[in-house]
Order: C-alpha cells, then sequence, then structure tokens
C-alpha cells in the first residue's frame, strides 16, 4: 500500500499535503503506542525480568524458532508497518521538496 501511494501521480500539492496530514496522524497515535513498547528502558525491563539467562534465551530461539514468543509477533510486524510510513512520508517530502512544517 505504501508502494501504492509512493507512485501516485499527484496532480496538486494539496493531495500530497493530505496524504502526509494522515501519515502524521498515524505516527503520532500508533507510532507512538510502538515507541512506548520498543523504548530502550522498557527494553532493559523485559532483559531483566526472564527467568533464563538472555544468552540462552536467544540461543534457543536461534536454535527453535517455535519458542519465539507469541506476543512479540504482532509488534514486529507493527514497527515495521510504522517504519514503512515513516519512510514514506520522508520520500513524499523529498520528491515534492515539502518542508518540514
Amino acid at each position: 500500500m505504501a508502494e501504492n501511494f509512493a507512485a501516485l501521480e499527484y496532480k496538486t500539492v494539496e493531495e500530497v499535503l493530505t496524504v502526509i496530514k494522515h501519515l502524521t496522524a498515524i505516527l503520532s497515535t500508533a507510532g507512538m503506542q510502538v515507541l512506548e513498547l520498543i523504548s530502550p528502558s522498557h527494553l532493559l525491563a523485559q532483559l531483566r525480568s526472564p527467568t533464563k539467562s538472555s544468552s540462552q534465551n536467544n540461543a534457543d530461539q536461534i536454535n527453535n524458532p517455535q519458542t519465539l514468543d507469541e506476543t512479540k509477533i504482532p509488534l514486529m510486524r507493527t514497527s515495521v508497518i510504522i517504519a514503512m510510513v515513516m519512510l514514506l512520508k520522508a520520500h513524499l517530502k523529498t520528491l515534492y521538496s515539502l518542508s518540514e512544517e
């Protein structure tokens, strides 16, 4: 979907600004929620709380991908989507020479 928005031939700058406005709204809501979940302070708390040592846990995940916590997969997908939204927004701003306003 991001690729489609990037490839569209916009007729006016207002169309581009509308898309960027909606991308900014997505980033301000969903992006902040994802940032809160994967922030360094939250990651440190996760690293300290497991019962296994982190090196043993990482080795288990590499050897057996099934052990990956099922709750982390949606978070990983969401973080990739947020990254695509950020890239699309930056691409449109660069392509149409828009400022950071």
